[in-house]
């Protein structure tokens, strides 16, 4: 990756990953908060049609670069971006099986905020407000 572009670093690396976490736990929140709060099945479509879209804008401006819309120096870019490729990832057993560790953790917090919300909801007169 440093050969093709030498402005890439370490820090950079991890924080790009960081930003796909913290997108990715944004989306989660607010589509699980949704999820809890909206009354209608309508309503419930409409507001994940809408995240959908928001959530695409970032591939529509990648493609819109990729063709040249917004100038010759991000098609270059954009270009050196879809060229490049990492090295699948080789550790041992714990860092293979992080993926399924993370996924089960999220899992087991949000059933556990959902059952909790769903309890205290039924048990007194609309606590949380929703």
């Amino acid at each position: 990756v440093r050969e093709v572009c030498p402005a890439a670093t370490e820090w950079k690396f991890a924080l790009s990953f960081l930003l796909r976490f913290v997108d990715g736990l944004y989306s989660l929140i607010i589509n699980f908060v949704l999820l809890l709060i909206t009354d209608e099945v309508l309503s419930l479509f409409l507001n994940f049609a809408a995240l959908g879209f928001l959530q695409s804008i970032d591939d529509v401006a990648f493609h819109l670069a990729a063709q040249g819309y917004l100038g010759d120096r991000m098609e270059d870019n954009c270009a050196i971006v879809k060229k490049l490729s990492l090295p699948r990832r080789v550790g041992d057993c714990f860092t293979n099986a992080l993926d399924s560790v993370l996924f089960l953790a999220t899992y087991a917090v949000m059933l556990a905020i959902y059952f909790y919300v769903t309890i205290a909801d039924s048990s007194s007169d609309n606590k949380f407000g929703f």
